[in-house]
């Protein structure tokens, strides 16, 4: 279901804010002075005359959807005056809307330094942020974009379907409703709502609200592959049919990539469960019915990876890039795996090729920031977790991690301090009382080092590293007894100490 989500949430690109408002240019400057005066006065009047008057052509190609032409009006208006805040907006749309988010977000970002109050180039930036699958600064940005509009009808449902891909309903609910306030008649905003109803298991709402998306689109197709869903959920399994075939009767393609998006879901559920055998089978299927969807090589390799099978998992990753050479979520997976091989350097280059696409993706400072420390490499470490905590000062594991590479560059009391603050944002987070009682047992305070990963074992009894930690805690502080506990508890789980 939740796939189906994205492939409506082309609404953004559509939505950048094609209304124009042409704004007249006051060109009734006062003659006054000398004669150079009324010359540069003139000639301000005619530059000002040619800036809009490339604006106005700029917004016809837009109409048309030239975008190459459009983009080509609004270079002329910037030429003419670099301060014309709306040229960069509708520049930045073009670009958008060619999917040059980088471009875009230049625009964007130039046209809020003119005018910080420009709402539509807020959504814009909450668009290519979205393109990007940076989710938090889209909404960051959309925000925005309410905050100084509250009525922005794109950026309330922009907000709405990330909320809802990003799974919390009932913020998606209270946008999608504001939505429909606004625009009762706009059939996809009826399917994202129902999509909503359907996560929270209110079915009787889903239904409603897609047959009232069919009764204003009647040849959508993709309406009644997700009444179907429902209808299969509700056990009402004629109708689910009856919708199905309907949906291939208008459109066989759009009913192919829909009923692969069903074994995407499910695919993705049992990830999420842990049953990744059987994620395999439902992403096999998807696949199968529909290759072009970086998100389910992305999903097959993360089964892959968590069986075991690391080069199957990089060969997934490495289609979903090829795929999207801009998916950072593909470069951060692959990283992962690389790293986990002890391929470094392959690891370090893809968490980087992520940032460059993304500068604001966190997670891949904090994945960079283990690959370097692994790499002996501290002070980058420590620079990466600094960064990810900075756009996110509640990131428990990047304060866990540069606790970790403080340890190693003997910095013992910047690592407790981090290691505490870790603790205080994720207090059940067995890793973090592990780094801890590492870091306090480099200051050979071996009685609290125990005490943290004692807690630790207590939060997540069956992970043998734990015990391994506390044994050679022990160990040092000459308990041999207790230190041969814990080790044999390792092997009982299956592992070998490492002593």
């Amino acid at each position: 279901m939740k796939r189906l989500i994205t492939l409506l949430l082309l609404i953004g690109i559509t939505g950048c804010g094609s209304d124009v408002d042409k704004k007249t240019i006051d060109t009734s400057t006062a003659l006054t002075g000398s004669d150079k005066k009324i010359a540069d006065t003139q000639t301000a009047r005619t530059e000002a005359e040619k800036a809009m008057t490339e604006f106005d052509k700029g917004v016809e190609c837009a109409d048309r959807e030239d975008w190459a032409a459009a983009i080509a009006c609004y270079d002329k208006t910037i030429n003419s005056n670099p301060r014309h805040a709306e040229a960069y907006y509708h520049r930045g749309r073009a670009y958008a809307k060619q999917g040059n988010w980088e471009k875009a977000i230049l625009d964007a970002n130039e046209a809020i330094r003119h005018d910080p109050a420009l709402a539509d180039a807020h959504n814009l930036l909450g668009v290519c942020y979205q393109g990007y699958n940076d989710l938090d600064r889209a909404l960051a940005a959309y925000t925005k974009a309410i905050e100084l509009q509250p009525d922005h009808a794109f950026a309330v449902e922009n907000r709405g379907a990330i909320y809802l891909e990003k799974g919390d309903c009932e913020e998606a609910l209270a946008d999608l409703n504001e939505s429909i306030r606004i625009n009762p008649t706009k059939v996809m905003l009826y399917d994202l709502r129902a999509m909503a109803y359907y996560l929270l298991g209110e079915n009787e709402k889903a239904l409603a609200d897609l047959t009232k998306a069919i009764d204003l689109d009647p040849t959508g197709a993709e309406h009644y592959v997700v009444r179907g869903e429902v209808h299969k959920k509700m056990n009402m399994t004629a109708e689910s049919e009856a919708d199905l075939a309907k949906a291939k009767e208008l459109n066989a393609a759009v009913a192919g990539v829909l009923e692969a998006n069903t074994h995407f879901d499910r695919g993705r559920n049992y990830n999420n469960a842990g049953r990744f055998d059987a994620a395999l089978v439902e992403l096999d299927k998807a696949i199968q019915l529909d290759a072009t969807v970086p998100g389910a090589y992305l999903e097959r390799g993360f089964a892959h990876q968590n069986i075991g099978e690391v080069n199957k998992a990089i060969s997934d990753f490495s289609m979903a890039i090829q795929i999207n050479p801009k998916y950072v979520d593909g470069y951060n997976n692959r990283g992962i795996v690389y790293r986990r091989k002890g391929e470094l350097d392959k690891a370090i280059a893809d968490f980087t090729t992520a940032l460059r696409i993304s500068p604001g993706y966190v997670k891949a400072y904090n994945n960079r920031a283990v690959a370097f420390s692994k790499n002996r490499q501290f002070d980058k470490a420590i620079a990466d977790c600094s960064t990810a905590i900075e756009l996110k000062p509640d990131f428990a594991g990047a304060f866990s991690n540069r606790a970790q590479a403080y340890a190693n560059t003997q910095e013992f009391d910047k690592a407790i301090a981090d290691a505490n603050e870790a603790i205080r944002i994720s207090p059940d987070h067995p890793d973090y009382y592990n780094t801890r009682g590492i870091v306090l047992g480099g200051k050979r305070e071996y009685d609290k080092a125990i005490g943290d990963f004692t807690v630790a074992i207590e939060l997540a009894p069956l992970n043998p590293k734990w015990y391994a930690n506390r044994g050679i805690t022990y160990r040092r502080k000459g308990d041999k007894v207790a230190a041969e506990a814990d080790f044999a508890k390792v092997k009982e789980l299956g592992f070998e100490p490492e002593q």
